[in-house]
């Protein structure tokens, strides 16, 4: 039997606790509805793990004959901060602090990892644990409490022992590029490559891609081999092979980068490409296509992991508090941190660019290569090089997904996810849309077809229509999507020709994907206990005979999945909307304008509208607040991890960026009533928002009935500007609903483009 190396102090930590559940565990408890008396399932709460007393971190480095001490001083010291003038080391040689402190350490056994679900028909939800070694250092002069540095990050568990018209592909065996006609993606084995092309490098060779002029030398065999290939792309091909995988699918080489009708073609079937590929190879180390692929050849790799045996094999169970079971438990250290609530990925080049999203949002398994490991990914599980574990989420996750795996389903849920399927589904639309709209493009005019593909999935996978990013059965309630980041209109056209009318359109100012920049969306009926909406919204469809006005609703595939509308509000007044209507209250807009408007382009509703000044208000100087997520270091007295280390006072007060000042919505006595979203600086630019009046729209209602008069309802309110007949929205916002009735207003017919 193996040895285990602690010293009497590590010895008291119970190891036991740190269990993982596996994907065979859940199956099995879920087929017999029994969940063992074991960690991580213990249902117990009392059996909590205690803290331990490692004494100071100059002793814990002394302990040389305890591998675990070695390897937290190895950590610890090790930890820099890097700044432009170079790193600062946050522990001296001795043990001690940068300003000469004794430092003390503690381990615990922390339920920081929060709770997830594996039962949607109980609420079984089996408590996470993680290893935490914490750092006090003596308070200062400078520092007047005792900051603590968190290094858990370091250690996990590990045990021991559809078809398409025209389709091209990489042939790894010919190096050349061969296109297929009316085939199955299905009946094609190949590999799918997500990556990031980057910017052209000065004197570099012409980019590889396909083109009309290229085409012809492409499809020659050896045209690979002949014409040299990014690293990158070599990397994969050289995968693909060793892979026994014949086909590879790269954007650059099998879409016609000179064809808007080939690439209309194939961005419509980048559902079916990246869904029916045998696996799709995430290239998200780097910068650029030369990158390559980490780890695939010798010497691309530097990290190296330590590991500690803590617990040794068993047969029998020696002891209660024992982490019992055959195979025993290894401590290792990590290659990625682990005290982090974002995803592994998202430092990464290639996380950050819009259309990569897609392309692993839709892959049903994924081999993801990042600077230091490779990770395996799919519905069911998530398998990391540096550590044992099958379940993505909870080695990242406090109470929520924002860390997950970015896929349409999951085996498992977290403590904080709805029971119910279809609002696990409003979850996730949330999630991916406020990632998406995060990510940046080389051209803004992609926005809607970077995300096309994912509104795909999510129609095939629910049955919803999606109308410019929004869903139809809860159309007025998604239409009141909210920034918490700020945002700036986007103005270019769409890249390529899109609608019915098959030409480059600009972007609906109704719709999230007309704005760049964060968006925040919520149409979950949960929300409908408190708001309803108050508009009913209609569009035009076109045929060649005639133009009907029909209702938003009516384009969901069962009307029983519309939303209820607060009919209260207002209701003596006309709600309905048709061409006569339009023709009456609005004659400029004939049906020869009309014609000439891409469908469902253009809202038609009924709302009350008034008038209001807004001011932008600079908000005092906050609590200073500091975080360097890649060392888990957390001070409320310092500005910035420099000053920290430094012990240095701290910097001025700057002013406040523009998408941190908050907007206000005034009365004509100048009183605040409501408040906007934030914005960016290019939103502001030209001052007219603060120095007219600025018109306003009610498109929904929050109240809480049971709560009385005590909280008067507020008025979910749109800010917008006329364009002729034609209004857009310039942001959301709330107002106070006597306020509004005090402003008077109008009811009128609204066309919001």
């Amino acid at each position: 039997m193996p040895n285990v190396s602690l010293c009497e102090r590590c010895l008291n930590i119970n190891f036991g606790a740190l269990r993982y559940p596996t994907i065979s565990d859940i199956k099995s408890i879920q087929a017999s509805q029994r969940a063992p008396d074991k960690f991580p399932f213990k249902v117990d709460g009392t059996e909590r793990p205690k803290k331990v007393d490692l004494g100071l971190l100059s002793d814990i480095k002394n302990r040389k004959h305890c591998k675990l001490c070695t390897i937290i001083w190895r950590q610890l010291h090790n930890l820099e901060v890097a700044f432009e003038s170079g790193s600062v080391k946050v522990y001296s040689d001795s043990g001690h602090a940068a300003l000469g402190q004794e430092v003390t350490c503690h381990a615990t056994i922390a339920l920081h990892w929060g709770l997830f679900r594996y039962d949607d028909s109980s609420d079984s939800h089996p408590a996470l644990y993680r290893l935490s070694i914490h750092t006090y250092i003596s308070p200062t002069h400078e520092h007047n409490m005792q900051p603590h540095m968190y290094i858990d990050h370091y250690f996990q568990s590990c045990d021991i022992g559809a078809g398409m018209e025209t389709v091209r592909f990489v042939d790894v065996r010919s190096k050349s590029i061969k296109t297929f006609h009316n085939e199955s993606l299905e009946d094609i084995r190949y590999i799918a490559l997500s990556y990031v092309w980057g910017k052209p490098v000065p004197n570099s060779p012409p980019v590889l891609e396909l083109t009309a002029s290229s085409s012809e030398d492409l499809e020659a065999d050896g045209a690979l081999d002949r014409m040299g290939t990014p690293k990158t792309i070599q990397d994969v091909i050289d995968l693909a092979i060793a892979l026994g995988i014949q086909y590879v699918w790269i954007d650059r080489l099998c879409i016609r980068q000179d064809s808007n009708e080939d690439k209309g073609k194939q961005i419509g079937k980048m559902h079916a490409i990246y869904n029916a590929s045998y696996i799709t190879v995430v290239a998200a180390a780097g910068i650029d296509v030369h990158h390559g692929l980490p780890g695939f050849r010798p010497d691309t790799r530097h990290v190296e992991q330590e590991e500690v045996l803590v617990v040794p094999p068993c047969e029998t169970d020696c002891r209660k508090d024992h982490a019992h079971d055959t195979k025993g438990m290894s401590l290792l250290t990590s290659a990625k941190s682990f005290l982090r609530e974002e995803h592994y990925l998202e430092d990464t080049t290639w996380n950050r660019r819009g259309w990569t999203m897609q392309e692993r949002v839709l892959a049903r398994r994924s081999l993801i290569f990042t600077d230091e490991q490779v990770y395996w990914a799919c519905s069911d599980a998530t398998f990391f090089e540096d550590s044992f574990c099958e379940l993505a989420f909870p080695r990242f996750q406090f109470f929520s997904r924002r860390s997950a795996e970015l896929n349409l389903k999951s085996s498992a849920r977290t403590y904080s996810e709805h029971r119910d399927p279809k609002e696990r589904s409003w979850a996730t639309y949330t999630l991916l849309v406020r990632r998406y709209s995060k990510r940046l493009l080389s051209f803004e005019g992609d926005g809607h077809d970077a995300f096309a593909a994912i509104l795909q999935a999510l129609e095939a996978g629910s049955g919803e229509t999606f109308i410019w990013g929004l869903p139809a059965s809860h159309f007025e309630l998604g239409l009141s999507w909210t920034t918490f980041e700020g945002q700036q209109r986007r103005t270019e056209a769409s890249t390529l020709p899109m609608t019915s009318l098959k030409r480059r359109v600009h972007f609906p100012s109704w719709s999230w994907l007309g704005w760049v920049g964060e968006t925040h969306i919520n149409v979950s009926n949960d929300r409908l206990d408190t708001e309803q909406p108050t508009i009913k919204c209609y569009v035009h469809e076109l045929s060649p005979e005639t133009i009907k006005i029909v209702p938003v609703w009516s384009m969901a595939h069962t009307a029983t999945t519309s939303i209820t509308h607060d009919l209260e509000y207002a209701d003596d007044q006309p709600r309905e909307v048709t061409l006569a209507a339009l023709q009456e209250h609005l004659p400029s807009l004939t049906p020869a304008y009309l014609r000439d408007v891409p469908a469902h382009h253009l809202l038609f509703f009924w709302a009350a509208t008034a008038r209001f000044r807004i001011a932008l208000r600079r908000e005092g100087n906050p609590v200073s607040l500091i975080t360097e997520a890649a060392l888990g270091f957390t001070c409320i007295f310092c500005h910035t991890v420099e000053q920290h280390i430094s012990g240095s006072p701290a910097p001025p007060a700057t002013a406040t960026p523009f998408h941190h000042l908050t907007p206000q919505i005034l009365n004509a006595k100048g009183d605040v009533v409501g408040t906007l979203c934030r914005m960016r600086e290019k939103h502001w630019a030209g001052g007219r928002y603060e120095t007219e009046l600025q018109e306003f729209i009610v498109v929904g209602r929050r109240h809480i009935a049971e709560l009385g008069d005590e909280f008067p309802a507020t008025l979910l309110v749109m800010q917008v500007e006329r364009k002729g007949e034609v209004w857009e929205r310039v942001n959301m916002g709330e107002i106070e609903e006597g306020a509004w009735k005090e402003a008077g207003g109008e009811w009128k017919l609204v066309v919001l483009g």
